[in-house]
């Protein structure tokens, strides 16, 4: 089966988890009989073509700094290669809004949506960004009005594609994945290290909810010896330092890391917190899971079977911390939970389930 993939974030151009994951997809569908033709972003005035593991790729221009400007100009070039390219396949598979006529089945690929930006950025009374979201959020239906298909990430999304107006298509609930060749227990994992180190993976962006994380371990270091270890880079990063120092807690940021070795990072910590305040999936607590690390998330984050907080709760999120980190039987214990829940979220089992859906409209 050929197709077409329309992503918008790809290596080595990424700014959030989307590009690792739609890599992951295209690697992976590969031993299921699906062949990709991919048209990605560049932050180039130009189109170029290369093949990378029998792959052919086209990079189009993906202008500016955010998604105001990179949605509109790599939707607008990668449609002019869509025009050019769709006879010659079976299927178009999209993660960006297609502005031509569209001439193959398109599925299309929700790894967040804009309205769920613009709720959190309200939730976060941060009414110039709220705005800003909510003006995009045509494109997003401009994608469900075109596709035969439609590929979501939690049940939770169904509200925000509901608000949007709904889609009468078939909708399929498929999770991200997880390479667990790659993310997985470099050792027998122990926590019984007298410093406990409690780590974050991701953007540092506001609606991570990072300033929480730092407000409730400044309650916990009052009673328990820990460090906090960020990984990532953003604009918050600048406030993030300051508040850590105004606050007079240990964090250790190590700025961005690559995702080999993002493996041993995971290692070494006694506990993952993502305590985001909007999510789609949450994709970096998955990766820590299948390393067995101890693993806790806001409520926002839709993975199940793990500890969870009220999302922007400092006291809940202290009290857990509390609860979970001076105990090496509960670390313990949770570690194995982690480690099990992750196993059922392998990139192989994902994308069968994916190539099945695109099965449909061949």
């Amino acid at each position: 089966m050929k197709v077409l993939a329309v992503i918008r974030e790809y290596p080595p151009y990424t700014w959030g988890g989307g590009g690792k994951v739609s890599e992951c997809i295209i690697n992976f569908s590969s031993q299921y009989g699906i062949k990709f033709t991919v048209i990605v972003n560049q932050p180039k005035l130009s189109i170029s073509k290369e093949i990378r593991n029998n792959t052919t790729i086209y990079r189009v221009p993906t202008l500016g700094s955010s998604f105001l400007t990179r949605l509109p100009s790599f939707s607008l070039y990668a449609s002019i290669l869509v025009s050019k390219l769709q006879k010659q396949f079976d299927l178009i598979y999209a993660t960006s809004p297609l502005y031509c006529k569209i001439k193959r089945p398109l599925v299309v690929h929700f790894h967040g949506t804009r309205y769920g930006e613009y709720l959190a950025c309200k939730r976060l009374k941060k009414p110039l960004h709220a705005f800003l979201n909510r003006i995009y959020v045509p494109f997003d239906k401009v994608m469900l009005k075109k596709a035969d298909g439609v590929i979501i990430l939690s049940q939770n999304m169904i509200k925000e594609i509901n608000a949007m107006g709904g889609v009468k298509k078939e909708v399929a609930v498929i999770p991200n994945g997880v390479d667990t060749n790659l993310f997985k227990p470099l050792k027998p994992r122990n926590f019984n290290s007298q410093e406990k180190k409690i780590l974050y993976v991701g953007r540092l962006d506001l609606r991570k909810g990072i300033d929480i994380l730092f407000y409730s371990f400044a309650k916990l270091i009052k009673r328990i010896k820990a460090k906090l270890i960020i990984v990532g880079e953003g604009r918050e990063k600048k406030k993030l330092f300051s508040l850590s120092e105004a606050l007079a807690i240990p964090v250790e940021f190590k700025g961005k890391i690559s995702n080999i070795e993002l493996p041993q990072i995971y290692n070494e910590a006694d506990l993952f917190v993502l305590p985001s305040l909007y999510e789609p999936f949450g994709m970096v607590a998955l990766e820590a899971m299948a390393c067995g690390t101890p693993t806790i998330v806001s409520d926002v984050v839709p993975l199940e079977g793990i500890p969870k907080f009220p999302a922007g709760d400092i006291d809940e999120l202290a009290d857990l911390l509390s609860e979970v980190l001076p105990s090496e039987d509960k670390l313990q214990k949770l570690s194995q939970t982690c480690f099990e829940i992750a196993q059922k979220y392998n990139w192989e089992k994902v994308t069968f389930r994916m190539v099945e859906f695109f099965k449909k409209f061949k």
